[in-house]
């Protein structure tokens, strides 16, 4: 926003030139402005083409190249202003003119795309990126395991927000004209708000304690969080993000491995580690628990991931030491076991395409990924991946399947309809959870020893972006807002 400013500062130097480009007839400046929107820090955000009109007069002007306007006719007193422009949500604003007064009227104004809204400072909406973050877990027999700025760097680099500790973005001054440094924050426990079209706008939710996993319901305007405590814990992102409830997980020291929302978004399933391990179903019309299966036959594994399965059923991995892990077909009605399959060691994610025809298993301990026949619930066999793959999912199009390898620091690329691996795309150290864009172009991957997050591009499978380290917290968990 600085730089906002200081472009704004020099309308006054610029007001001849702008008289001329902007108004043949020249005349004295009564109003002027600048027009702006979030943008990827590679430029000012200046909007040009936006139509700037004097509401109840046949006055209006366009902004030029720089995103500024001028008006050197106007009605004195108070005035009602309209901007405009396709693509981008109208902005009214009042202004005062005063003929007589050796100043223009002057304002600048933000115009944030369709979908986009703001809740407090951060810029949030429709496809809005959401990253659960938590503290970094350090080897304390071999020192810090991951990498991190240097205290100098940050002390160089950063300004910091007393209240929040959150950072002022600034231009990396070691590659002029590269991107601009990401926000950080020396918070550990936090939920990274990160609109994609606007990354140095990034802000941070921060929270008391580690958040792991999250979820949305259809509509996005609820955010479901878990993390230490048995809960899940609810959300108003609509407005200024009040809390709107929380749902206790059964069983006394439970552990959410897992959340998920239904295809439709009206449930939100929570997989569940404890005493009697089993999947919580929380209905987001009421922001309440509404059932709770327990799992049986459970021979002391765990679940590990829970999502929708074809004709009211739930998909839930299950693990136990020393043990191949299983892929649970659970009654959404009665909660029953309908089928157990048998997969690799270790099974962390469960995926299907669109129609629910095929799901598909990662095995972080086998280090490949089970296809799964969702009409006679039989596994059909193995695709390698690369070391300890993590997190799985199936692009929109039902095209390709993508997985995370944390010990090898890829992203593997599986054409589901040939069941063939496409390829690896290299992203930062260690990824673990990862999320796809409704238009199946873009994969978001969270870089769990990195502190990173890669942005890959799915049609030229190339990591095209990636954010600047957190100093202190690990991501994880990642979800983008419908």
């Amino acid at each position: 926003m600085q730089r906002y400013i200081a472009i704004f500062f020099l309308i006054g130097l610029l007001i001849p030139g702008l008289a001329k480009e902007m108004d043949p007839s020249r005349g004295k400046i009564l109003l002027s402005g600048l027009v702006i929107a979030p943008s990827d820090g590679n430029s000012t955000g200046a909007v040009q083409g936006a139509s700037v009109e004097l509401v109840g007069t046949e006055l209006k002007t366009k902004t030029n190249s720089d995103g500024q306007f001028v008006f050197t006719k106007a009605p004195n007193g108070e005035v009602t202003v309209r901007i405009s422009k396709e693509g981008y949500q109208p902005v009214m604003r009042t202004a005062k003119i005063d003929s007589s007064s050796l100043n223009p009227a002057t304002f600048t104004v933000e115009l944030l795309p369709v979908g986009m809204s703001k809740v407090g400072d951060s810029l949030t909406g429709r496809g809005t990126l959401y990253v659960a973050f938590s503290t970094k877990i350090l080897d304390q027999s071999k020192g810090p395991k991951m990498q991190r700025l240097s205290d100098e760097d940050i002390r160089k680099r950063l300004a910091v927000n007393p209240d929040s500790l959150e950072v002022v973005t600034q231009m990396d001054e070691t590659n002029p004209g590269k991107r601009p440094l990401m926000p950080i924050t020396l918070e550990p426990n936090h939920i990274m708000i990160y609109p994609p079209k606007a990354p140095p706008r990034s802000t941070f939710f921060i929270q008391n304690s580690p958040i792991y996993k999250l979820a949305f319901d259809g509509s996005g305007r609820y955010l479901y969080t878990a993390g230490e405590g048995g809960e899940v814990r609810i959300w108003d992102e609509s407005g200024d993000r009040e809390p709107a409830g929380r749902v206790l997980m059964p069983g006394g020291k439970a552990i959410v491995s897992s959340l998920n929302s239904s295809d439709d978004g009206r449930y939100i399933y929570a997989a569940v580690i404890s005493a009697q391990s089993g999947i919580s179903v929380i209905d987001t019309a009421r922001n309440q628990g509404v059932a709770y299966l327990p799992l049986d036959n459970l021979n002391g594994a765990s679940p590990s991931c829970v999502v929708a399965g074809p004709a009211g059923t739930l998909l839930v991995t299950v693990s136990a030491p020393a043990q191949n892990g299983r892929l649970l077909v659970v009654d959404l009605q009665t909660g029953m076991t309908v089928h157990s399959i048998p997969v690799g060691a270790v099974p962390t994610c469960v995926s299907t395409t669109p129609d629910k025809r095929w799901g598909y298993v990662t095995n972080s301990h086998s280090g490949n990924v089970t296809v799964i026949d969702l009409e006679t619930f039989q596994p059909l066999g193995l695709l390698p991946v690369g070391v300890s793959p993590q997190q799985c999912a199936v692009t929109p199009d039902g095209k390709r399947l993508l997985v995370t390898n944390l010990g090898s620091d890829t992203l593997s690329v599986i054409d589901t309809q040939a069941k063939k691996v496409m390829g690896m795309v290299r992203v930062g150290k260690e990824p673990s959870g990862l999320v796809v864009t409704p238009d199946s172009k873009i994969c978001y991957v969270a870089n769990k020893e990195a502190g990173t997050i890669s942005t890959v591009d799915l049609e030229t499978l190339k990591q095209i972006y990636q954010t600047d380290p957190m100093p202190l917290a690990s991501p994880g968990n990642l979800v983008l807002r419908p």
